[in-house]
């Protein structure tokens, strides 16, 4: 395994043709190549089911892991399941989720599902992808996914199998005899008429392990999963993953992050996501390393980020990845008294890294960060900072070997004009094996693939704007996309927007971004009510009736915004849409203004928000201070609220007049 610190040793990877590079054509095949990598009797899967526990756990060697996976695909075979039906999984991050992932495709495909999504969604998303079996949890306090499943099992005309996760056997023995007394007489199966209800593990356990008791010759073209990226309500947008594209993917970075059997990854990302899925299980699993799975709902579980470094201690966690807020909240952890000498680098995806936040991080925990730019078409990962190269703040890093990755100039249609020059914006454009071959649904494919004339096929547009400098560094720099990123997790404008509109009262609504020093960012909604001739309302409707409709029609739940603006009148632009731009531009402005006007000795704050050629959004900010203020002190502390925000900006002071 070459290291990687530049261009240069990407290229010098590439003079090997990918065809010899002997990669398995199917997940199953990578995941068997990781057991013959991995030292004997080493651990594959370590699952801890409480984050505040780090003692208790349960391990699955790589021949376990292997074990679990084909006994659930020889028991999806055995309920009939062929190379075209799919496998919806709603579960939290379990060992049965890997088990359920990786079988379902070596039979089938497989769809996972967010399990925070509202009933309504599920059943869509299921719908789209027309579920044969879905496997879910059993009932127990504290998850809603029994009542989830009741909800939706009769609005599934292609369900036919529901395969039941028992989470009992995880526990102490004191909490199965009072979770047992709390169910008793209670835990009912859901019955639908023509529907088989099977408790999983009961089920599985009855399965042949040491080997698929079906033919199936696994092309790396054929369909492993349907991954939902969102999608207006009634109409999910559902990814193709073929087998090619997980499996590159998870090559690719094992490769520039030098992963080993002797890597140890702690995976807190959910798995219905694709990192959860790639880079924090296909990737360590393949090359025979360890994952480390803290806890059902990852990163988001009681006590997992308060005992993290209690976690990398125990376990030798060598690497994670995170969103910026995890690595914020890590932050104000103590670890003065955990060895943390494992760890040796984290990753961060899914949101902009605020300069400041990624070089605190780095000093305080000595450890480098490297960022990275992926999107679910993808497979997961598109570039990173190079590990063991040179890491430049701000940037997505260098792009993965054997994926093409360019900026190019489009027009005012989304169609092609040229390629762009050197730290000029464009729009950024992928292709490769591990970009996916389109949506379940054609329509959703309209716009996403450019054919720039070069004889090499098709260019995913990712929907990013960005540009490329000299040396193949990447930088972001803005969205033709209108995605709005909490923590991570992609909101389409349109999910709010929609139902918005479609209220009698409603006259314009837009849906945009507010920068969040917790969560990066807020969707906010921004509404015009209509009035009659006479300039009256046409209903008299508040804030508070305009979210309720909201909660009543979303099905990610996440997505509501907290905040909804009632204006006499929404900036629009000559055509009559409305002007974002500015929207987005009073939000950065009304957040600044908030934060920093609380500092002592501030007796003003100036925000502009404009345009930079190589960063895109630049935010610069003018305090106007009192006579006695401690300019040094003001400065380090305002520049400390600035970079909780995901936005690039610059900080001076002034002294007030007078």
């Amino acid at each position: 395994m070459a290291r990687i610190r530049r261009m240069d040793d990407i290229e010098a990877l590439e003079r090997t043709p990918l065809a010899e590079r002997g990669l398995p054509a199917s997940t199953l095949g990578w995941l068997e190549a990781g057991a013959e990598k991995a030292r004997p009797g080493s651990v594959a899967l370590r699952f801890l089911m409480e984050g505040s526990d780090p003692e208790r756990f349960v391990d699955f060697s790589h021949r376990e892991l292997l074990c679990g996976v084909r006994s659930c695909a020889n028991l999806l075979h055995e309920l009939g399941h062929g190379p075209e039906d799919v496998t919806s999984l709603l579960l939290p991050n379990l060992p049965e989720t890997y088990f359920s992932f990786f079988g379902a495709q070596a039979v089938g495909i497989v769809n996972p599902i967010n399990p925070l999504l509202e009933p309504d969604a599920i059943a869509d998303i299921m719908n789209a992808a027309g579920t044969r079996t879905l496997i879910t949890l059993k009932r127990i306090p504290g998850a809603d996914l029994w009542e989830k499943l009741q909800l939706v099992q009769d609005r599934v005309p292609t369900l036919q199998n529901v395969l039941l996760v028992d989470l009992t056997h995880y526990l102490r023995p004191l909490q199965r005899l009072l979770l047992w007394l709390y169910l008793r007489g209670r835990r009912r199966r859901p019955e639908v008429e023509g529907q088989r209800v099977l408790d999983f593990r009961s089920v599985v356990r009855k399965q042949e392990k040491r080997k698929l008791v079906f033919e199936r010759e696994i092309a790396a073209d054929d369909v492993a999963a349907y991954f939902h990226t969102g999608g207006a309500t009634g109409s999910p947008k559902l990814a193709k993953h073929l087998h090619r594209n997980e499996v590159h993917d998870a090559w690719a970075l094992g490769e520039v992050l030098d992963v080993t059997p002797e890597t140890v990854v702690f995976g807190g990302r959910p798995l219905h996501h694709v990192n959860g899925i790639t880079a924090t299980g296909l990737t360590p699993f393949g090359n025979g390393a360890t994952v480390v799975l803290g806890s059902p709902q990852g990163f988001r579980g009681d006590g997992v980020l308060e005992h993290f470094w209690d976690v990398v201690e125990r376990h030798g966690i060598t690497t994670y990845s995170g969103v910026p807020t995890v690595h914020r909240a890590l932050l104000r952890v103590p670890w003065d008294e955990n060895d943390l000498s494992s760890l040796q680098h984290a990753s961060s995806g899914g949101a902009p890294f605020p300069a400041e936040l990624h070089r605190n991080f780095e000093e305080e925990i000595g450890i480098p960060v490297l960022e990275t730019y992926g999107l679910t078409e993808a497979a997961c990962t598109s570039s990173i900072n190079p590990l063991h190269g040179e890491r430049r703040t701000g940037s997505i890093g260098l792009r993965l070997p054997y994926q093409d990755m360019k900026v190019v100039i489009l027009d005012a249609e989304g169609r092609y004009q040229r390629d762009a020059e050197h730290d000029e914006v464009g729009s950024v454009i992928l292709r490769g094996p591990n970009v996916f071959p389109g949506y379940v649904e054609p329509e959703h494919d309209a716009g996403k693939f450019l054919d720039i004339g070069d004889g090499g096929g098709s260019w995913l547009e990712t929907g990013d704007l960005g540009r490329r400098d000299a040396d193949g560094y990447f930088w972001l720099t803005g969205r033709r996309k209108e995605l709005i990123l909490r923590s991570g997790h992609n909101i389409d404008p349109a999910a709010i927007e929609q139902p918005l509109a479609e209220h009698p009262a409603v006259e314009l609504v837009a849906a945009v971004p507010r920068p969040d020093p917790i969560v990066g960012e807020m969707p906010v909604a921004w509404v015009q009510l209509k009035r009659n001739a006479e300039g009256r309302l046409v209903e008299e409707t508040g804030a508070t009736d305009l979210l309720a409709h909201l909660r009543e029609s979303m099905g990610d739940q996440a997505a509501v915004p907290q905040t909804l603006r009632i204006v006499e009148e929404l900036p629009v632009t000559a055509d009559g849409d409305v002007y974002k731009p500015e929207l987005r531009r009073r939000e950065v402005v009304y957040v600044i203004e908030i934060l920093l006007a609380s500092l002592p000795d501030v007796t003003g704050v100036q925000v502009d928000v404009g345009d930079d050629p190589l960063h895109g959004e630049l935010v610069k900010v003018r305090l106007q201070v009192g006579p006695e203020a401690d300019a040094e002190k003001l400065l380090g502390a305002g520049r400390s609220v600035l970079a909780t925000l995901p936005l690039r900006s610059t900080l001076e002071l002034a002294e007030a007049a007078g």
